[in-house]
């Protein structure tokens, strides 16, 4: 597995927050947890950014961790999947991403008031795409894209 430098996986759940800190060298990384008091994040959402801005930054103070690059996992009932099936023809002279960002309340529905789409391609044939849609609600997201930025990550 390829890491860049100071890079850290961190994983966010409503109880602990857990993360590996990769440095120059990857065989050598720093694991991590740090507990969370009840009420910070309720189901993957960030209901006390302060407080979780602080506890993270004591903690990587602690473990001497500065990451440049970071890794996330997100809370997965906070993400939709969806299978698509996209004709070929349909994109005239779209990139996926940008066809699929113009299909939003049309052929693409989802609970989110702001969604943001990601895609993976299963499946191509002359004809077709099958992909795999990634959906979060665009202020879920950045939530701890703030959090990051704060962190001068």
């Amino acid at each position: 597995m390829k890491h860049r430098k100071s890079e850290v996986s961190i994983f966010f759940s409503d109880e602990f927050i857990g993360y590996v800190f990769y440095k120059e060298d990857p065989k050598k990384p720093i694991f991590g947890e740090l507990k969370l008091s009840r009420g910070i994040i309720v189901n993957g959402m960030i209901l006390e950014p302060e407080i979780l801005l602080n506890e993270l930054k004591k903690s990587f103070s602690q473990n001497q961790i500065k990451p440049n690059h970071i890794k996330m996992v997100l809370h997965e009932q906070n993400i939709l999947l969806r299978q698509y099936h996209l004709e070929k023809s349909s994109l005239g002279n779209k990139s996926i991403e940008d066809y699929l960002q113009t299909q939003i309340g049309k052929t693409i529905h989802t609970p989110f008031e702001n969604p943001i789409i990601s895609h993976h391609i299963k499946e191509e044939t002359e004809q077709f795409y099958d992909v795999l849609l990634f959906t979060v609600d665009e202020n879920f997201l950045h939530d701890y894209l703030d959090l990051f930025e704060y962190l001068n990550v």
